[in-house]
This record gives C-alpha cells, structure tokens and sequence, in this order.
C-alpha cells in the first residue's frame, strides 16, 4: 500500500464520502464495495471505465484496476486527473503489476494498492485519502 502526494487533492474532495470502484473482477468488485460500504462510504461500481470516460461519473475518491478489459485504469486516471472529467478527484491504483506504481505516479494518481490486499489496507489507504487530517 502506497500513499502519493501530488496535484488533484482537494480540500472540498474530503468532505465527500462517495467512491467509484472500477474492477472487471465481480467477485472483487462486490468485495470492495461490501468493505467500503460498511464502513460509510457511498459506492457505485462500473466493470470498466466506459461511463467515466464519457464523463457520466464524479465521486471524491476512484479505486481503478489498473489492467481493465478495454480502456487501461491508468488511461482512466490520466483522464479524470487532466480536468477533463468531471471533477478533480483523488485517485487508487489498485493491480498486481510490479510496475504498477511507477505507472501511477506518472498519471499523477495519489495512491497504490498490490493486489492481492487485505481490506484493512484498503480501508486505511482510502481513509488517509478521504477524509482531513486531524490536528
């Protein structure tokens, strides 16, 4: 589990508590929304990036698989960090790809997740994403 700074975190994105899960793993995907909505989160999951790229998703924080069928989680993230999607939201790579974070450093996506992950690492990865530092 890896934590990035970087452009795209907002102060306003933090209030919010909704989250767009894009997995082509059902299985997976029904995990994390199971995990995340039981801790409070609003969740919509899609299989694939196809209605976030045509601009018909926002949500304060994105966990994308990065290996979808079709367009790339990392093509996703590009797209929502560019300010061409709807809103400027906070971003999670999730894959099993040793190059993963490499890669998501470099479409400026604010964290990692290696697949395969326990629930406690996503919950504490989206948590440090999501919601403002205590003083």
């Amino acid at each position: 589990m890896k934590r990035m700074e970087g452009p795209g975190k907002h102060s306003d994105a933090n209030s919010r508590r909704d989250i767009v899960v894009i997995e082509d793993d059902r299985d997976l995907r029904n995990l994390m929304q199971s995990i995340l909505s039981s801790a409070g989160y609003e969740i919509i999951t899609y299989p694939n990036g196809e209605e976030v790229m045509k601009g018909n998703s926002s949500a304060s924080l994105y966990v994308i698989d990065m290996n979808l069928g079709g367009v790339s989680g990392i093509d996703i993230c590009r797209y929502l960090k560019s300010g061409q999607g709807p809103n400027h939201p906070t971003v999670i790579i999730i894959s099993a790809n040793p190059d993963a974070r490499r890669l998501a450093m470099e479409v400026c996506a604010d964290g990692t997740l290696d697949k395969p992950f326990k629930s406690k690492h996503l919950l504490t990865l989206v948590k440090q994403l999501m919601e403002p530092a205590k003083p």
